[in-house]
């Protein structure tokens, strides 16, 4: 299947105009985007624990496998590329009580520029605004929407129940699931709501009636979690540990520790430190069966292949430094959460693509985090920046294809899962939310 092209200096993802959002297939709107950069996928390794495998995945050509309950593997390159579709998700409620900003880049292409395209929330549930939100792409909220301060969405806008509030902009196009009534509301796209619904202070370019319907946008089910105590205990026996002289128990109770990691899977009990530094030298999964406890956890990427995949069981606490990667290219390094509690020190230029659907994410004021995070519940108590990295989309390129699916999330990002294959969308509703159809291709919407 002809997908994106794979080498990361010509990789590029359309830039999609809104103006009409994905509840309103009808309104073809303006030009959505094309297919430049395509090009053939690359063969993908079943599993890079066996000797061909491994030469693969070190070499940045092969795939990441983990073992799944029912005995077959699965990538964990596909599930990275499908939990973090959003910059911000929130697996319950979101209540937004210190300002929140987000935007995009691809690293894949150039630096990060503040204030550019992308950045999309999502929330499972009800979203209230608290404090000042400005979205850099699209937001999602499968209940209502309440704002009791100014939100400003750079793209379009999808709610579930009902939008009450303050004041709201929309550069694109909104569909509510029910009633809109708020003190401004300004839709520069079509505002697309049910028969029955009520509208009152709100202008768009036109209204139009259709059942609208929100599923919940972010994917916080995915059995990576749910599994991952028993992936964990696989690589207990089945690690590079020897080849570094690394004892498992070594950093349960530790001062400030360096470790040098070349290409391979590594195992820990537990990691309680002072400061834990990470020298990546090549494409390593880490998996520790405890919690991490650090003052400082830092990753710093060694050479053209360097990548993190760092799985833990417990929780997670940094109380200062949180920087899993490089913020020139964060779609290299992730996090994988299986506890309940996830903490980013206050004012910490924070790193990495965090999935945690069952954790508390608490993020302290003025974190600046480049990546996105996926929680099971999200706090801040002061400000906070998420720079998204469009890149990370790409990560699961060297998975093999899928045989079949039962919905998009089966299917490699930038395709939809039609009559239980993967295979070209066709509407905005074939593509995982928050991504849109142009051209035939699931892909990120740009203002």
């Amino acid at each position: 299947m002809p997908r994106r092209g794979l080498a990361l200096a010509t990789l590029s993802l359309a830039w999609i105009a809104c103006g009409s959002p994905a509840s309103s297939p009808d309104d073809a709107g303006p030009p959505r985007g094309d297919d430049a950069g395509l090009a053939s996928r690359r063969p993908a390794t079943r599993d890079p624990l066996d000797p061909s495998g491994r030469a693969a995945f070190c070499e940045g050509s092969g795939a990441l496998y983990l073992p799944g309950a029912s005995g077959e593997s699965r990538c964990a390159d596909r599930t990275t590329e499908h939990a973090f579709r959003f910059a911000v998700c929130s697996c319950s409620d979101l209540s937004v009580n210190a300002p929140l900003t987000t935007d995009g880049f691809d690293s894949a292409r150039g630096p990060y520029t503040e204030g550019a395209p992308g950045g999309s929330v999502g929330v499972n549930g009800d979203a209230a605004a608290n404090a000042r939100v400005a979205v850099g792409g699209s937001l999602w909220a499968s209940g209502d929407l309440d704002s009791g301060a100014r939100v400003d969405v750079a793209a379009d806008l999808h709610v579930g129940g009902e939008v009450r509030g303050f004041n709201l902009g929309v550069r694109g196009g909104a569909a509510v699931g029910g009633n809109v009534t708020v003190a401004s509301m300004t839709v520069d796209g079509d505002l697309t709501v049910p028969e029955s619904a009520l509208v009152q202070g709100a202008s768009a370019r036109q209204v139009r009636r259709a059942p609208v319907s929100v599923a919940p946008p972010c994917g916080c089910d995915d059995p990576i979690v749910t599994e991952l105590p028993a992936i964990v205990a696989r690589f207990a026996d089945d690690n590079d540990n020897a080849a570094i002289d690394l004892d498992p128990a070594s950093l349960e109770s530790a001062g400030d520790t360096e470790l040098n990691l070349p290409c391979g899977m590594y195992y820990l009990t537990a990691v309680g430190t002072t400061g834990l530094t990470l020298r990546v030298e090549g494409r390593v999964a880490l998996f520790v069966a405890g919690d991490v406890t650090t003052e400082a956890l830092t990753v710093e990427l060694v050479g053209e292949h360097a990548e993190i995949d760092l799985f833990v069981v417990g929780d997670v606490h940094a109380s200062s430094d949180f920087a899993l990667g490089d913020p020139a290219r964060p779609s290299r390094s992730r996090l994988f959460v299986a506890g309940e509690s996830v903490a980013i020190a206050p004012e910490s230029l924070a790193v990495g693509n965090v999935y945690a659907p069952r954790a508390g994410v608490d993020l302290g004021a003025g974190v600046e985090l480049f990546g996105a995070v996926v929680a099971g519940s999200l706090s801040a108590n002061g400000p906070v920046s998420v720079h998204y990295d469009h890149d990370v989309l790409r990560a699961g390129d060297d998975c093999e294809e899928p045989t079949g699916c039962a919905a998009c999330g089966d299917c490699p990002s930038d395709q939809a899962c039609v009559d239980g294959t993967c295979g070209a969308c066709a509407t905005d509703a074939d593509c995982c939310a928050p991504l849109v159809c142009a051209g035939g291709l699931c892909l990120p919407v740009l203002q």
